[in-house]
């Protein structure tokens, strides 16, 4: 019976801990996927999820994806929304974001929307959605954080990579880096996790001071 509890745990964590992380799958249309093709519907018949979009058009693909977060997300607007090539296949996806209503921490949850240009069409789901997200793609890198955590990924090989993971430790008022690259983990003594500083992940303080 321990072991089963043990096995049961160890499953439990490996689960989260992929749901965490940017896999090359995770940029691939899949069963739970959502397009700018599918249909919305919401008991309010004056919520924006029934909103009927021409989604023929390229504006239209865009507006009904838009709608598409504020039902996921259950929030009555977007706060920001840009076009740039997420997976560099010279195609412009949709990035999405808005103000979460719920959690401890502040936190703009950014939903990217891949483009499949065999189908002329968006598509995401949640593992495509990231908290507190700062991209500088000439970089080939974005940061999301939230609480006391934050990562940094880079783009290798064809596929987003892990590169960083900071934990807050509320004892010392230190984040703690640990680099899958085989680099030491760095210490950086702040206190606080709402103002995290450079030293531990780069954040395009400028996008969020527009919000």
């Amino acid at each position: 019976m321990r072991w089963n509890s043990i096995v049961l745990l160890l499953l439990i964590l490996l689960s989260c801990d992929s749901k965490s992380k940017p896999r090359e799958n995770d940029l691939v249309q899949n069963k739970d996927s959502v397009t700018s093709s599918d249909s919305l519907t919401h008991p309010d018949p004056n919520s924006r999820c029934n909103a009927v979009v021409d989604t023929s058009t390229l504006e239209g693909k865009i507006e009904h994806m838009k709608n598409w977060v504020m039902c996921e997300a259950g929030t009555s607007d977007t706060d920001h929304d840009t076009l740039l090539d997420f997976n560099y296949d010279g195609h412009k996806d949709l990035l999405v974001t808005y103000y979460a209503l719920s959690g401890t921490f502040v936190k703009y949850n950014t939903y990217v929307c891949i483009f499949d240009p065999s189908k002329n069409d968006f598509y995401s789901n949640e593992d495509l959605r990231y908290p507190n997200a700062s991209f500088f793609m000439e970089e080939k890198k974005f940061t999301c954080h939230y609480g006391p955590d934050a990562n940094e990924y880079r783009w290798i090989n064809g596929e987003w990579k892990l590169m960083m993971e900071a934990d807050y430790n509320w004892g010392t008022d230190s984040w703690t880096m640990n680099y899958t690259d085989g680099r030491k983990s760095k210490v950086v003594n702040h206190p606080g996790v709402d103002d995290i500083p450079d030293e531990v992940i780069e954040i395009d303080r400028s996008f969020y001071s527009r919000m």
